[in-house]
């Protein structure tokens, strides 16, 4: 039979009477908060805003550049044919008019792409980056406080 001496610590084994020992209960750790990692937050927040733009923007280009022809092929009309027209003195008024709607077509087909793909996708990708970046930050904060480390202060009147 073994005399122990000194004072017993949680931490240290104990020896039972039969001289076996016996290893202590773990201390149930705490889960422990993660560091946010705000480089990832916005990396996430903004392939959500691509990929909710993307297809709206498409679509937005689409929209502009035939609004774009429709209104680029009278300017050109009224600005080429007119300008030829003067240089030429009336003979190449025909040809001048077709020539001049088909650069205003172009011009506004293209400046309309522009105009058209960032009216429409850029509301789409700010919202969908915004609500995205949020949710992440939801999640961080519910995870925070499963553990207990709820870096936001209480509200006064609680």
């Amino acid at each position: 039979m073994g005399i122990a001496a000194g004072t017993a610590n949680a931490q240290e084994t104990a020896i039972t009477a039969d001289n076996t020992q016996t290893q202590p209960a773990a201390p149930a750790s705490a889960p422990v908060a993660q560091p946010i990692d705000l480089n990832s937050d916005l990396n996430q927040s903004l392939e959500a805003a691509n990929m909710s733009m993307g297809p709206v923007s498409a679509v937005g280009a689409a929209a502009g550049s035939v609004i774009g022809v429709v209104l680029g092929c009278p300017f050109g009309i009224a600005t080429g044919g007119t300008l030829l027209t003067v240089a030429s003195a009336g003979v190449l008024t025909v040809p001048a008019i077709a020539a001049g709607c088909i650069v205003g077509a172009v011009a506004g087909g293209g400046l309309g792409a522009m105009i058209g793909g960032s009216a429409a996708g850029l509301p789409v990708g700010l919202a969908a980056g915004i609500q995205k970046y949020n949710q992440l930050q939801a999640q961080h904060a519910a995870d925070a406080q499963k553990v207990g480390n709820d870096p936001s202060p209480a509200p006064a009147n609680s």
